[in-house]
């Protein structure tokens, strides 16, 4: 049983776990807790930083970027060419 007496399933892994294994959600009542559990959630966001590592590459190479150099320069570098241009 969970510190206040109560243990809650995980919508992923279905297994009844301590509210402290659950994040924090005040837009999920009654109990304000995540659907699923913070280790669940975690190799979510995990996968899906992963994938949108390799989409965002696949967009900046589309664009032009040079992935071996900072984007962050080279945008300002564009802007600045920009901003002289107009």
């Amino acid at each position: 049983m969970g510190e206040d007496g109560w243990t809650y399933r995980c919508s992923r892994c279905n297994e009844y776990k301590p509210s402290d294994e659950f994040h924090n959600d005040h837009s999920k009542p009654p109990f304000n807790l995540a659907y699923t559990c913070k280790l669940c959630r975690k190799s979510d966001t995990e996968h899906i930083s992963e994938y949108n590592r390799e989409g965002a590459d696949f967009i900046l190479q589309r664009l032009g970027y040079d992935l071996t150099k900072s984007i962050s320069k080279q945008f300002d570098e564009r802007m600045k060419k920009r901003i002289d241009n107009h």
